[in-house]
């Protein structure tokens, strides 16, 4: 099968699109696939290369602030920035998060959008691939896919919505464009049964499936010794999407376990800081910032915590890629639950481990600070040996399968 998967993130990027597309790109391509990826650029790599036996052709900035980074950070600093950010790049940032990211429509992407299409049709001269697929987010991946089904009405056309388009400014348009641009699409995929619901009134409802978060490598996970001492140590894993995805109420619960509690609390923070995010962090005492790191390094992390803390959505829509990573580990999982219907605790099921704490707002009463002291008073707990064949789902063969309709 002729494969072209188009998505502004791919290795070497350490991010949720970056990571399950490139596994799955190399996947197929061990299986005998012809794969073919059209990605941003990305520092100094060039501008085609076969990487693993996918054809991988780089080109454009995928966002303004992207290319307005490149000139001023490093090129492993283009898609985060840690707590010791620049004052330029704090500057660019914050125009970029509170002024041109909610004026642009749909997202900051459209720079990259005519250069993918161009390259897209130059591949598409060898030779109609026999399944065409576009990644978001952002939103111009579809974009492009559309424009490419206008003229080649013969291409089968898979959407993968890792985030539904919700415009902080211009939500109803979002849905208008979804509506009309998804009209050509052959299959949309989604990655939890919350977000097919969320699509259920759409004229492309019936061609929603799940695919499920996707669990690779699947080792890493083995029992490592915790970290010396007497402290409490528990870890985050994961990215912050203001304003759905906040750490102040878990950074106000520590804060408060720290005054109250005998045993030392230290939290672990795992994942990227952008610059808006950093004041939560300041004059909080026993937090460790890792900054963003490799799966390898992250799993190893992870096993060495004592429990793990996860910051649930404003939005009961997007299930965190990180979710299979936390069910796989065994260990303890508390979870910040912000929405009724929150697609993490669904997901989890009756699976061991999960203890949820509901936030109505990011102040931390009395109730949800007693039961977050309980929990940690309960820690260590053993860790939880996941039966395989509750991790079978999410295992790249059958994720694989779901895209492939195998």
């Amino acid at each position: 099968m002729r494969i072209l998967i188009i998505s502004p993130h791919f290795a070497p990027l350490e991010n949720p699109r970056a990571h399950r597309w490139t596994a799955l790109a190399q996947y197929w391509a061990a299986q005998g696939h012809e794969v073919q990826v059209i990605c941003a650029k990305h520092g100094q790599l060039p501008g085609k290369e076969i990487a693993e036996g996918v054809a991988i052709h780089r080109c454009g900035y995928f966002s303004t602030a992207d290319w307005s980074l490149s000139f001023f950070s490093k090129p492993k600093q283009s898609h985060s920035t840690s707590v010791k950010s620049g004052f330029l790049i704090k500057i660019l940032d914050w125009f970029y998060q509170h002024i041109w990211k909610n004026r642009v429509f749909p997202d900051d992407s459209g720079l990259w959008v005519s250069r993918a299409h161009t390259k897209a049709q130059e591949l598409l001269q060898s030779g109609v691939p026999d399944l065409l697929i576009t990644v978001s987010m952002p939103f111009a991946a579809h974009l492009v896919g559309e424009k490419l089904c206008h003229q080649h009405p013969e291409l089968s056309w898979l959407v993968d919505i890792g985030d539904p388009l919700l415009h902080p400014k211009r939500l109803e348009a979002g849905i208008q464009l979804e509506n009309k641009t998804f009209q050509f699409a052959s299959r949309i995929c989604v990655t939890c049964t919350a977000t097919k619901r969320y699509y259920v009134t759409r004229p492309f409802s019936p061609k929603v499936f799940v695919v499920p978060p996707l669990l690779y490598p699947e080792d890493g996970f083995e029992e490592e010794p915790r970290i010396a001492g007497e402290s409490l140590h528990i870890g985050y894993f994961g990215a912050l999407y203001f304003p759905y995805r906040s750490p102040a109420a878990l950074l106000q619960l520590l804060d408060r376990a720290n005054k109250r509690l005998k045993r030392t609390v230290v939290f672990h923070w795992y994942g990227p800081i952008k610059p808006e995010m950093e004041p939560y962090f300041k004059n909080v005492p026993n937090v460790v910032l890792h900054g963003n790191v490799d799966r390898k390094t992250a799993r190893r992390a992870m096993m060495q915590m004592d429990a793990l803390v996860h910051i649930g959505n404003r939005s009961s829509i997007q299930l965190p890629s990180k979710f299979v990573d936390y069910l796989a580990s065994g260990k303890a999982v508390l979870h910040l639950q912000y929405v009724e219907d929150d697609p993490f605790v669904e997901s989890w099921g009756e699976s061991a481990g999960l203890h949820t704490i509901f936030v109505e707002e990011e102040g931390t009463g009395a109730e949800v600070q007693n039961r977050f002291f309980d929990w940690l008073r309960s820690l260590p707990q053993p860790v939880q040996k996941r039966n395989p064949e509750a991790l079978e789902h999410f295992r790249i063969q059958s994720v694989s399968n779901h895209y492939l309709m195998q």
